[in-house]
């Protein structure tokens, strides 16, 4: 089980799953940041989004 949280939280499949919501024009959700606006600073959000999740783990101690 760890090993799948671990593969959900690897930055390469943050910045896979950026690249698909770029590809389909994905919309601003509820902090109402555009892809345009994420797209300036891509790097360090997905960095944030990423250690949110892992802060977040249920199994980190």
């Amino acid at each position: 089980m760890i090993t799948i949280v671990n593969d959900f939280l690897n930055l390469s499949n943050f910045q896979q799953a950026w690249l698909k919501v770029k590809e389909n024009n994905g919309c601003a959700g509820v902090d109402a940041e555009t892809i345009d606006d994420f797209a300036q600073n891509q790097d360090f959000n997905l960095v944030q989004i990423l250690g949110l999740k892992q802060i977040s783990s249920p199994n980190k101690a």
